[in-house]
């Protein structure tokens, strides 16, 4: 009876050091998670942003429960989302440009609801324009502020919504790269052709002072 006893406090014991141990590694707990917009293709892979939006109308459910609409219009430069009724162009004039990842995009919400829509309707004279997308951070911005300035595109104001885990998406750490595995597989069937041909921009972690 000791003996087994033993076992159970030594294995339970492992159990707990290799969950702590995964945890310090990056690995994280296996978690439900699904995107499925109507029609299919509200995002697609991007040899150079990792993600990109398609242009369209979807509508797209998180997790068979959160619904909401989504409008991506095309541009010369950059698919966005729409922050208005009336698609606007991305033109130096007067340009508010918004980059940033789902909260800027407005990912679960209807386009009315996304804050560079209610900050075009509070800015008339301004050009507002919602470039951000899901998982973007950092070095999505700069490549497409680079873009921007190789169309003769100069912004007004170019505003970045940080976010503290973007660090860890500018250098693909371990649990980004678990989350970007199952969003790949948000389309149904089309994951082979995401991996092959999504590839996300990605810097070193230095140390404070260099």
């Amino acid at each position: 009876m000791k003996a087994i006893k033993l076992l159970l406090i030594n294995s339970l014991t492992a159990l707990v050091i290799a969950e702590i141990l995964l945890r310090i590694l990056g690995f994280t707990g296996l978690y439900k998670y699904s995107v499925v917009s109507d029609p299919p293709g509200c995002i697609a892979p991007s040899g150079q942003l990792g993600f990109q939006l398609n242009p369209g109308t979807f509508s797209i459910t998180i997790n068979d429960s959160l619904k909401y609409t989504a409008t991506q219009v095309s541009n010369p430069v950059l698919t966005t989302r729409v922050t208005s009724t009336i698609p606007r162009p991305i033109t130096s004039d007067s340009l508010i440009f918004l980059s940033g990842c789902s909260f800027t995009y407005g990912m679960g919400v209807d386009d009315s609801l996304t804050y560079p829509y209610r900050l075009q309707s509070e800015l008339k004279n301004y050009n507002v324009i919602n470039g951000a997308a899901p998982a973007y951070g950092a070095l999505q911005t700069l490549l497409i502020a680079r873009r921007l300035g190789e169309n003769g595109i100069r912004p007004y104001i170019l505003v970045y919504n940080y976010l503290d885990y973007h660090r860890e998406r500018n250098v693909l750490g371990r649990s980004f790269r678990q989350l970007l595995f199952e969003e790949s597989r948000m389309e149904g069937g089309r994951e082979a052709q995401v991996r092959q041909t999504a590839r996300f921009p990605c810097g070193e972690l230095e140390s404070p002072g260099g």
